[in-house]
């Protein structure tokens, strides 16, 4: 449970005798920010991310454990959260498959992610390269093809939805007029599929959620969920299994799982942890 007094005491005393202001500057926390905090306008506990600032700038009146009990978060890495969402995708794609999750279609599960992954390292390159040029759902699938794609596109919005429920939750974005969309509606989504051709996607410079951290953290922070997921997945198989599901998705290629990349050459992957694109972050 999230106790607001005292978290709104410790703030007081780490504060001492400097402003608000200079508070803010040595936490990197905007000082309207901490003023919601310490006058109760914000009810809501502050992110992880923020909390870590917090403790760091309070000089050991409080550490960063104390600061997570205080606002009632439960220590969670980002291993264990992207597990949990690897367990959503699999009960999402048997409840798209009519309860069947079986091995003649377990490579669908692979598809979701590959393509998530697809939307990554996309959304990596157009942070790096400060690019102004927005990230659409076309962008990862090819629409001609759409009717055969739905199963994957539904799982893409699955991975999106869960994907910016963490990055509010670690305080790297703001989202202004995205709304969530209903992967339980699958007909709702199957009847619109067209219409999601023109989906904007979180980028550096996307209208519908801002992105209020984009430096070398936040590039590590995307690269490290990627590789969850793919971790995630690979501990589902043994050696002889991970050869079979190669076999099987060799047959079985009906989805957009080719990118080209920036010298306009096509890259071929059949699992994502073999993907040349992203290289281990620590």
């Amino acid at each position: 449970m999230y106790n607001q007094d005292k978290l709104i005491n410790i703030l007081k005393t780490s504060i001492g005798e400097k402003s608000l202001n200079e508070f803010a500057r040595t936490s990197g926390v905007d000082a309207a920010y901490i003023s919601r905090i310490i006058n109760k306008v914000r009810t809501t506990p502050p992110s992880p991310k923020i909390l870590e600032r917090i403790a760091n700038a309070s000089h050991g009146i409080a550490d960063y454990q104390e600061l997570m009990q205080i606002c009632g978060y439960t220590e969670q890495t980002l291993e264990s959260n992207v597990s949990s969402i690897y367990n959503k995708i699999k009960e999402y794609h048997k409840y798209i498959n009519n309860g069947k999750n079986d091995d003649d279609n377990f490579y669908e599960i692979e598809g979701f992610i590959e393509n998530f992954q697809q939307y990554l390292y996309i959304l990596e390159q157009n942070i790096v390269k400060k690019s102004k040029k927005p990230i659409f759902l076309e962008d990862i699938f090819d629409f001609a093809h759409v009717i055969e794609n739905y199963k994957y596109i539904a799982g893409f919005i699955l991975l999106y939805n869960e994907f910016l429920q963490l990055l509010q939750l670690e305080d790297y974005i703001d989202i202004i007029n995205y709304t969530f969309i209903d992967c339980l509606n699958i007909d709702n989504i199957y009847n619109n599929l067209y219409t999601f051709e023109v989906l904007e996607l979180l980028s550096l410079h996307s209208k519908n959620i801002v992105l209020k951290s984009f430096d070398n953290e936040f590039i590590k922070y995307i690269n490290n969920f990627s590789h969850c997921l793919s971790l995630a997945h690979l501990k589902e198989f043994d050696n002889n299994t991970l050869i079979e599901l190669f076999k099987k998705k060799s047959q079985n290629d009906t989805f957009n799982n080719n990118y080209i990349d920036d010298n306009n050459n096509p890259q071929y992957y059949m699992c994502p942890v073999y993907r040349s694109n992203f290289s281990w972050a620590t």
